[in-house]
C-alpha cells in the first residue's frame, strides 16, 4: 500500500487538519494539533511555524511530512540545516528512528489511523479530471449535505464580495454614490471589461457625469474610453460624439485611456464595451438607480425598468458599422445578473457595515425570487442531476465550483466530507 501513497494526499491532510482527534507519537506521546503551520512550498520542511502540544509541552516549530520515515536521509535531510528545527516527522509509515542534534525525533505514524478505504479516495479526488472533483460519486450523497454545502457556499460567497467591497469603501473613503455606481459598471459590463470599466470611472468622476444629459455622457464615456472612432465620421451621430466627447475632455482636464484596455473578443455583441456604456450613460438618467434604502422596494423597480437606446445603437454594435437589429439589451436576464452581482452584495455588506440583520435575510430571500443562472458552469451540475430552482442555489453552485472544488477543498466540504469517513 505505501508504494502507492502520494505524499501530497498527506500533506492535504495535515494542511485539512483531517486526522482524527486522538493522535499519539510512536512513543506514546499525545499530540494536540494546535496550528497547522504554513504550507511551504519551496525547499525546507512541508510546513512552518506549527503550534503543537505533544505531551505536556507546546512547541512551535516545523512540521516534515514523508511516506517513510527512512525518507528523511534518503532526501538528504540529516545534511540540511534547515530541518534542525522540525518538531513533528509525519509518515505514512515509520521505519527508520530519526535523529536531530542527537535526540530522537517525534514521529506521527499515520498506518495507525487511515485506512486504506480513505487514502484511496483522498487519490481519486487528486485523480480527477473533472471540474466537480466528485462528479462520479455526487449521486451517492444524501441531498441533506448538497443543501447544507450550498447553503455554506452562498453565505461565504457573499462574504467574500463583502470584503471586497468593504475594501473598495475604504479606498473611497466611505463615498457611498461612487461605491454604487462602480458595482452598477462593474456588474454591467463583462469579466473582461471590469477593470477598464473601474479605471473609467477613477479618471471621470460621477460628479462630472450628473451634470450632463444622456448625450453629454455618452460622449465623455466614449472619450475618456477612447472608443470613439479617430478619424471624424462622415455619420452625424457619431461626429456629435466627437465633437462633444472632445470638447468635454478639455473642459475638465481628463486624460484618455488606451484602447486595447477594451476586450470585444469572447463578448456577445450585446455585451460589447460600447453598448454597455451606452446603457450606463442611461440608466444613470434614472434618479431612482441609486435609492438603495429598501432591497424589496428597489428590486421591484429595477424589474420593471425598461430603457430606450439611441437610434443609432439599433442598428450598431461598433462605430460605423451596421448591424442586424439591436434587441433590448437590458433584458430580464441582465437585470438579473446585475441584481447578483452588484445589488444584492452591497446589501449584504452595507447590513453588515450598518448594523442591519434583519436585511441579511430579506437578501437571501430576494436571491430565492430571481431566476437560476445558465451557463457552462451551472450545466455542469445539470448534468450530474441538479435542478436549480433560483439564483440561490446557482450561486451556491458555482462557488462551490470556483472556491471548492478547484481549490481541492473537498475535506471543507461537507459533501466531501460524506464521501471520506475517517
Amino acid at each position: 500500500m505505501s508504494t502507492t501513497i502520494k505524499e501530497h494526499w498527506l500533506h492535504y491532510l495535515w494542511k485539512m487538519k483531517r486526522l482524527p482527534i486522538n493522535l499519539f507519537t510512536t512513543n506514546g506521546l499525545p499530540i494536540q494539533l494546535l496550528q497547522t503551520g504554513i504550507h511551504n512550498k519551496e525547499s525546507g520542511p512541508d510546513f512552518f511555524n506549527a503550534i503543537l502540544k505533544i505531551g505536556a509541552i507546546t512547541w512551535t516549530g516545523n512540521v516534515e511530512i514523508h511516506i517513510k520515515s527512512s525518507d528523511w536521509k534518503k532526501h538528504l535531510h540529516h545534511l540540511d540545516s534547515s530541518y534542525e528545527n522540525v518538531i513533528l516527522h509525519v509518515v505514512y509509515e515509520h521505519d527508520l528512528p530519526i535523529y536531530v542534534k542527537e535526540e530522537e525525533l517525534p514521529v506521527l505514524e499515520l498506518k495507525n489511523y487511515l485506512s486504506k478505504d480513505v487514502l484511496e479516495k483522498v487519490g481519486l479526488f487528486f485523480a480527477s479530471r473533472n471540474e466537480i472533483v466528485c462528479a462520479s460519486s455526487w449521486s451517492s450523497v444524501a441531498r441533506i449535505y448538497v443543501e447544507k454545502q450550498l447553503e455554506t457556499a452562498v453565505s461565504r460567497r457573499l462574504q467574500r464580495k463583502s470584503f471586497a467591497i468593504q475594501h473598495r469603501w475604504n479606498e473611497l473613503h466611505n463615498d457611498l454614490t461612487a461605491l454604487k455606481i462602480e458595482l452598477l459598471l462593474k456588474s454591467l459590463l463583462t469579466k473582461v471589461n471590469e477593470l477598464p470599466g473601474m479605471e473609467l470611472l477613477r479618471r471621470v468622476s460621477y460628479t462630472i457625469l450628473f451634470r450632463l444629459n444622456a448625450h453629454q455622457r455618452t460622449a465623455l464615456l466614449f472619450a475618456v474610453a477612447n472608443l470613439l472612432p479617430k478619424e471624424p465620421s462622415s455619420d452625424e451621430y457619431t461626429s456629435k460624439l466627437q465633437i462633444e466627447g472632445d470638447y468635454l475632455l478639455r473642459k475638465y482636464n481628463l486624460a484618455p485611456m488606451e484602447t486595447s484596455s477594451w476586450k470585444f473578443f469572447g463578448c456577445r455583441p450585446t455585451a460589447y464595451p460600447t453598448i454597455r456604456l451606452v446603457v450606463f450613460a442611461q440608466l444613470l438618467e434614472e434618479k431612482q438607480l441609486l435609492e438603495w434604502e429598501e432591497v424589496e422596494i428597489w428590486s421591484s423597480w429595477w424589474q420593471q425598468l425598461s430603457i430606450e437606446l439611441p437610434e443609432y445603437w439599433k442598428t450598431h454594435y461598433h462605430f460605423g458599422k451596421l448591424s442586424s437589429t439591436t434587441k433590448n439589451v437590458l433584458t430580464l436576464s441582465m437585470k438579473n445578473l446585475m441584481l447578483i452581482n452588484g445589488v444584492v452584495p452591497f446589501y449584504f455588506w452595507f447590513s453588515s457595515e450598518f448594523n442591519l440583520p434583519l436585511e441579511s435575510e430579506k437578501i437571501l430571500e430576494q436571491l430565492e425570487k430571481i431566476t437560476p443562472e445558465k451557463n457552462r458552469k451551472i450545466e455542469q451540475f445539470i448534468k450530474l442531476g441538479e435542478k436549480p430552482k433560483s439564483a440561490y442555489e446557482t450561486q451556491g453552485y458555482l462557488e462551490l465550483l470556483n472556491e471548492f472544488c478547484k481549490n481541492h477543498k473537498c475535506l471543507t466540504c461537507q459533501i466531501g466530507t460524506q464521501l471520506i469517513q475517517f
